[in-house]
């Protein structure tokens, strides 16, 4: 949904996105392997979930803050 608004995006934004869609990509390629594999404990593998989940939410609060900025300086402009 973001992006349609084309270039009238400040140039720092896609950029932020990119390494966002970058970081899910690697962390579901992780989830992946640890689903495939069964010899880790049920425990552990729910840690690591967890653990990655909280990752993703920190990472998606810092990229809001980074928008709510841009979106700041392009009004400002």
């Amino acid at each position: 949904m973001e992006g349609q608004a084309g270039g009238l995006e400040p140039p720092g934004r896609p950029a932020a996105q990119q390494q966002q869609q970058q970081q899910q990509q690697q962390q579901q390629r992780q989830r992946n392997r640890q689903d495939a594999s069964a010899l880790v404990p049920l425990m552990q593998h729910a840690e690591q979930q967890q653990q990655q989940q909280q990752q993703q939410q920190q990472q998606q609060q810092q990229q809001q803050q980074q928008q709510r900025e841009l979106d700041g300086y392009g009004l400002a402009a």
